[in-house]
């Protein structure tokens, strides 16, 4: 049999497409949507009404740590890519552009919070001191995933597209119920100190957002209130997918429908 060609959609190439591909890309950027964005492209510095004191905390050697973990991070990247050019890697997944996001994220944890990612959350790897040779270990397919999560807190790598946002907020409400023992435990003892409070942080993209995973795990954290921060990277293309397809208005604006404050923030 000869070769054939999978139909293409009625929209393709169509007056229609092109209309509202340029409707969800000026939505996108509605001025009505704001962006959280501390520092402009020309490197000015900016200022937020509500971030900005957080920025204030951050002294000139915590800056300096934040980039050299960048630098470091993006090095990393682009070694790694040449090896999997090279045919020394099996696979791997750049981070590319998504240095600052990364690393000011994982900054932000504490040590008792529990992070799961996708597969390019190197840099958080990074700031959670999981040893970066375990990644390429695991990208050249010689170890049974890698590290130790109970080490570090940072979950393996997942591979299947928002198979891990079950997960965390699952984790998440076990410790929800921790902590209210917990704190049952401490009241029922004077003296005794409190234990740290802990959340989950769960990474995934914006093709990943449109997964049924991503769905029933908000109405789930919602539901229940759960300690767990979606933190969606929108490069914009969902591996092949535009993001002007995947959505028509702004990712962070998801949140509302079930229940809980996001924000979009210029990563």
């Amino acid at each position: 049999m000869g070769a054939t060609h999978l139909p293409s959609t009625e929209f393709d190439g169509t007056e229609l497409d092109d209309q509202l591909e340029a409707e969800a890309e000026a939505r996108q950027g509605d001025p009505a949507e704001p962006m959280i964005q501390l520092l402009a492209p020309d490197g000015t510095l900016g200022s937020d009404p509500l971030f900005s004191a957080y920025a204030d905390r951050l002294d000139a050697e915590k800056l300096r740590g934040f980039y050299a973990d960048m630098a470091k991070i993006r090095r990393f990247d682009v070694e790694s890519t040449a090896l999997q050019r090279q045919g020394q890697l099996s696979l791997w997944v750049p981070l590319t552009g998504q240095e600052a996001a990364q690393i000011g994220s994982g900054r932000a944890s504490q040590p008792q919070d529990y992070i799961f990612p996708t597969y390019r959350e190197h840099g958080v790897a990074l700031t959670r001191n999981v040893d970066l040779a375990e990644l390429l270990r695991q990208f050249r397919g010689v170890s049974n995933g890698g590290w130790n999560p109970k080490d570090t807190n940072f979950h393996l790598y997942t591979l299947v597209l928002a198979a891990q946002t079950p997960h965390a907020v699952g984790y998440a409400m076990g410790i929800q119920r921790d902590q209210k023992l917990a704190a049952a435990a401490a009241e029922a003892v004077p003296g005794q100190p409190a234990e740290p409070k802990a959340a989950v942080m769960v990474y995934f993209g914006d093709g990943a957002s449109s997964e049924g995973d991503v769905h029933e795990s908000m109405v789930f954290a919602s539901s229940y209130k759960a300690p767990v921060v979606f933190f969606c990277q929108n490069n914009h293309w969902a591996i092949s997918v535009p993001s002007s397809v995947q959505t028509r208005i702004p990712l962070s604006n998801r949140a509302k429908g079930y229940g809980f404050p996001g924000i979009r923030v210029d990563g």
